[in-house]
């Protein structure tokens, strides 16, 4: 009975629909604009829960992986942040990881001449998050 959730909950993350499924989990994307790469955002505390849904996503992810505060997962189709619980400096940390491997992809290194570009994607991705998580 869980398998058809957690297919539910990839789905919605892949076409950015935002779904909190109960008190903890809730499953959202921030849509790629300038670079085109997905941002999927996984909320909840259950380890094992948040390992089968981004399991899905990126097939690299070990249960290993979830032993911190928040987890930043760019080997899937999208960059997958996950975090138990919101915390402001939780969101920053990981959000800066994202930005980081949205540029990777982008090819944009980080330099004098290109660190304007990182912040207004750190930007873009921390006003899309507090968009979606008034």
């Amino acid at each position: 009975m869980k398998e058809p959730l957690i297919i539910l909950l990839v789905i919605a993350a892949i076409f950015g629909i935002s779904k909190k499924i109960d008190q903890q989990l809730e499953v959202f994307t921030i849509p790629g604009k300038t670079f085109d790469l997905d941002v999927v955002v996984v909320i909840e505390k259950d380890v094992n829960k948040a390992y089968k849904i981004i399991k899905g996503i990126d097939s690299t992810a070990a249960l290993d992986d979830f032993e911190a505060r928040g987890v930043t997962f760019t080997n899937g189709s999208s960059i997958v942040v996950w975090m138990p619980e919101v915390q402001k400096e939780i969101v920053a940390h990981e959000l800066l990881h994202a930005t980081v491997a949205i540029m990777n992809w982008a090819s944009v290194p980080l330099t004098d001449d290109t660190e304007e570009v990182y912040a207004y994607q750190l930007q873009y991705l921390t006003n899309e998050f507090y968009k979606i998580k008034k």
